[in-house]
């Protein structure tokens, strides 16, 4: 007999700066870990929230960005016991201080469903 274990995958979301002003730029990065031994094939998507504002071609590996629903795509493929890294830029256009901008990813595949949320204040 054999117990089903979950799969061994770690998604983390990063950013140099934790206190933005309008008009600043944030590059985000989202960091996918595959700590177990079989590949996995995943869409990350990313909704952005009315806050930030897409920076144009900045998506790495293949990303693409629907303008009309504002989120980020990517399709991966993680080989086993590795790193993927993706990123974009985003440019912050609130006016209000003192707000926090909450950014969210999600990956998805067969296995599995994950989300990690960033959270960066406006002053």
């Amino acid at each position: 007999m054999s117990l089903l274990r979950p799969k061994p995958i770690r998604i983390y979301q990063l950013t140099a700066k934790s206190v933005v002003a309008p008009g600043w730029a944030l590059t985000y990065i989202i960091l996918f870990h595959n700590a177990g031994a079989e590949e996995i094939v995943a869409d990350v998507r990313n909704s952005l929230p009315d806050k930030l504002d897409y920076v144009p071609d900045s998506a790495t590996q293949g990303g693409t960005y629907d303008q009309k629903t504002r989120t980020l795509h990517w399709h991966i493929t993680v080989p086993g016991n590795s790193y993927v890294s993706l990123s974009f830029a985003a440019r912050v256009r609130t006016e209000d201080l003192l707000t926090t901008v909450i950014n969210t990813a999600t990956i998805i595949s067969n296995m599995f469903m994950k989300a990690n949320c960033l959270s960066i204040i406006n002053t």
